[in-house]
């Protein structure tokens, strides 16, 4: 038996995106993450020998993906104040933008969890690593996860290429505007993709280290590891 993620995608509520826009959206905070990702991306290649042969091409894709997410938050604030300036404004709203607004929705959220996984930024909860005591158990440790954490998402990522030919073989149309969802339920199969990728990237930098860190070397328990 075959399971598929269904995702009913057709019907946005201006209220929804508001609220996407001012719990999620913060351009403020995007701007300071966009500004450290250079620094971010230097840090977590440091030492790892798949950083330093991928240096280039990946400090490229990920200039692009930041640019790509520019774009999206952008777009979406756009439509946003577009709608509710002719709704409010000139009581007139234009039909077809809260159904178009889905389309740029699915990709910011799925490229931001891809942005993520590529600066190494997610949020964790590394509640062993206070038992332990060397840095070389720690970067085992963490070598463990990464390793869990690619098989999840490549599991997952099988899930999104079921998905996927499900969405191309129905051919579903957005109600009003008639535009093929499948371009927004590709974000599904793409992000899983990138985020197994990057995911691969950081299990290597953590066999790196934990094979280059000294057994006897101790963790310095006020220093950020």
């Amino acid at each position: 038996m075959r399971y598929y993620i269904y995702l009913d995608l057709t019907y946005v509520s201006l209220g929804d995106i508001l609220s996407l826009v001012k719990i999620q959206f913060d351009f403020s905070c995007f701007s300071k993450a966009v500004g450290r990702s250079f620094e971010t991306r230097e840090k977590t290649r440091k030492g790892s020998v798949m950083g330093r042969m991928f240096s280039w091409p990946l400090t490229v894709f990920g200039n692009l993906q930041s640019l790509f997410l520019v774009v999206l938050m952008t777009g979406i604030s756009f439509l946003v104040f577009a709608q509710v300036l002719l709704r409010y404004v000139f009581r007139s709203p234009l039909m077809g933008i809260e159904e178009l607004l889905f389309f740029p929705t699915s990709w910011l959220y799925f490229f931001g969890a891809v942005k993520a996984s590529e600066e190494g930024v997610q949020v964790v909860a590394r509640v062993l690593e206070i038992f332990l005591k060397r840095k070389k158990s720690v970067w085992l440790l963490r070598f463990i996860g990464s390793c869990c954490s690619f098989a999840v998402l490549v599991w997952l990522t099988r899930w999104g290429w079921d998905y996927w030919k499900y969405a191309f073989r129905v051919k579903k149309l957005s109600a009003t505007l008639l535009i093929p969802m499948v371009w927004a339920e590709a974000t599904v199969l793409i992000g899983f993709v990138l985020m197994s990728f990057y995911t691969l990237l950081e299990t290597f930098r953590y066999l790196m280290l934990w094979k280059n860190t000294p057994a006897s070397e101790l963790v310095e328990r006020e220093a950020q590891l």
